[in-house]
């Protein structure tokens, strides 16, 4: 989902929290301390979830995991 918004307070609180959520679910692969494959392990989220949520993380910022 691509989002026009061009600040992160124009979403919601709720919206805000969850792509937080997800920022710190990857956060250990962005700082290079364990692999996707390992988060997506000890987490249970599907793989290719992980892979698409570091992938818009990397092109929008905690935008794109809105």
């Amino acid at each position: 989902m691509k989002n026009k918004e061009k600040y992160l307070t124009n979403f919601s609180e709720a919206k805000r929290k969850k792509a937080t959520q997800k920022y710190n679910i990857i956060k250990p692969f962005i700082l290079g301390e364990q692999s996707l494959s390992s988060i997506s392990k000890s987490k249970g989220i599907a793989l290719s979830t992980l892979y698409r949520w570091n992938k818009s993380y990397k092109e929008q910022g905690l935008k794109g995991l809105i």
